[in-house]
């Protein structure tokens, strides 16, 4: 037993010191000839005492020194910085934006019915409502007449009683040409109510090619006062906004305001961004949604027929969030669901809308767009006319008085400032390439080393894995061999004795 014991504990050192002779050859060998500087020195003449342990020092310190530089690199990288470049561009014709007009007042007083419900209604609607009761006669719900309207007819009554647009677009120029303001301009139903929208035809979109208000869009604009009625605000005039064609525009939060008498020039300057996509971290601490990618799908339902905007996005929620509330959708409102009745708008659609709270704008989750077009307008205004050409136009049956003229008629110029194109874009602050280059710089400054001194490196490695591997063999076979002889010597003494 105490044989076998011995036995295994001279094999177990044999096959050490088996390796170590062969790991160390192979040290030896590299050390001579390796292009990591440094290294060749624990084999050098030894001109001072500890001169090896001096260079051995120094070899591993510096590796540490690398790895640190390395490691804060990499943690560099797993923040994803960025760098945004401002680059501007002169072209010569740029896409001019959609142009969506609404007048501010969404009911034409004689198109409204002579019905207590729908006055009750658009009163409750209006900004109005928070400053004064209305009178309705006393007339109690229970016993009025109306009751209540479906809403699919409330919403048929809306359609109807909006100003109309060969009534409030009088003249339209396109780049100094006049054209049919019926021709250039189309419907569009907003959550205001309904809207005028030029250029809004994203497969066809015109383009400018001369800066001024003569390559722009021109429009003679009737507000028709005499008509207003109760509305979601108490003002007069009209809201403009600039967009992209195939954008939905919200004029509750969103446009420029242009009162009646004025003569309003809107000079438009195009500026676009391109952020970097997750995992880069477009807006300090949040990501942009990459609209542009192949797999993209937008999570719009409500307006899926609309590119995806963060305003788009919020709308819906808030929309969603007042459906789940009151079990309908109101009569301007997108989507399938059943439409509000009258009464259903007052008495919950309404209050929900007022009781949104801040909480329920941060809980949508809206990222904004990687890709963005914006278009920042500055404006100017004067008198819509002099008296002198004031009394012209009545004269020649423009308008019915002057009166009227200053109070509802709206000149309307929008144009390019100039045709330059302003381009925001972000770009990686440090890519691999860059840790690529910085790991080279590096390893040059702290070994003087490049990539074939880590294939250097390699290479002994698995040269030394081989040896082990090989002496290990070699002493396992040894034994066997030997067993072999010995209990063959064993057998031919045993035959010996027996003869």
């Amino acid at each position: 037993m105490d044989l076998d014991i011995k036995t295994k504990s001279t094999r177990s050192l044999s096959l050490v010191s088996a390796a170590a002779d062969g790991v160390k050859d192979v040290f030896a060998e590299y050390s001579n000839h390796a292009t990591i500087h440094g290294v060749a020195q624990l084999n050098g003449p030894r001109i001072y005492n500890h001169r090896k342990l001096v260079w051995l020092i120094l070899l591993f310190g510096m590796a540490m020194g690398l790895g640190v530089m390395m490691f804060q690199q990499f943690i560099r990288l797993s923040a994803w910085p960025t760098i945004t470049d401002l680059q501007a561009k002169f072209s010569d014709n740029l896409d001019f934006p959609a142009v969506t007009i609404c007048n501010l007042n969404q009911f034409y007083k004689d198109r409204v019915p002579n019905s207590t419900i729908i006055r009750k209604l658009i009163f409750k609607l209006s900004q109005l409502e928070t400053l004064i009761d209305l009178n309705t006669s006393n007339i109690d719900d229970d016993h009025d007449d109306d009751h209540d309207m479906p809403g699919d007819d409330v919403r048929d009554f809306a359609l109807n009683a909006a100003h109309r647009l060969e009534e409030m677009l009088r003249i339209c120029f396109w780049r100094s040409q006049e054209v049919n303001c019926s021709d250039v301009f189309s419907k569009t139903i907003t959550t205001f109510g309904v809207c005028y929208t030029f250029n809004g035809n994203a497969s066809n979109v015109r383009s400018c090619g001369n800066p001024g208000p003569l390559g722009g869009l021109r429009v003679i604009v009737n507000i028709q006062q005499p008509q207003y009625s109760f509305s979601k605000t108490f003002q007069s005039g009209i809201k403009v906004l600039l967009h992209e064609p195939s954008e939905m525009t919200f004029p509750e939060v969103d446009g420029l305001w242009v009162g009646p008498g004025l003569s309003a020039y809107i000079a438009i300057k195009r500026s676009s961004k391109t952020l970097l996509p997750p995992p880069y971290k477009a807006f300090g601490s949040s990501v942009c949604l990459n609209t542009k990618s192949p797999s993209f799908t937008t999570p719009l339902i409500r307006f899926h027929d609309y590119n995806y905007t963060k305003l788009a996005c919020v709308q819906e929620c808030l929309t969603d969030i007042l459906v789940q509330m009151c079990g309908c959708r109101i009569f301007f409102g997108p989507g399938n669901d059943t439409i509000c009745s009258a009464k259903e708008t007052m008495n919950c659609y309404i209050k929900a809308r007022s009781n949104l709270t801040m909480t329920d704008f941060e809980n949508c989750s809206c990222p904004e767009p990687c890709h963005q077009v914006h278009y920042t307008p500055t404006f100017s205004h004067a008198n819509f006319a002099s008296d002198f050409i004031a009394y012209q136009l009545v004269k020649e049956n423009f308008m019915n008085s002057t009166d009227y003229l200053s109070r509802n008629s709206i000149e309307l110029r929008i144009f390019y400032e100039s045709l330059l194109n302003t381009r925001i874009v972000q770009r990686p602050e440090v890519t691999y390439l860059d840790i690529l280059g910085t790991l080279g710089g590096h390893m040059g400054l702290f070994l003087g080393a490049s990539l074939l001194s880590l294939s250097e490196i390699i290479e002994m490695c698995i040269v030394v894995i081989a040896r082990i591997i090989s002496k290990i063999r070699h002493c396992n076979r040894v034994p066997r061999v030997m067993s072999e002889k010995t209990m063959s010597s064993t057998d031919d003494v045993k035959k010996n004795l027996s003869n």
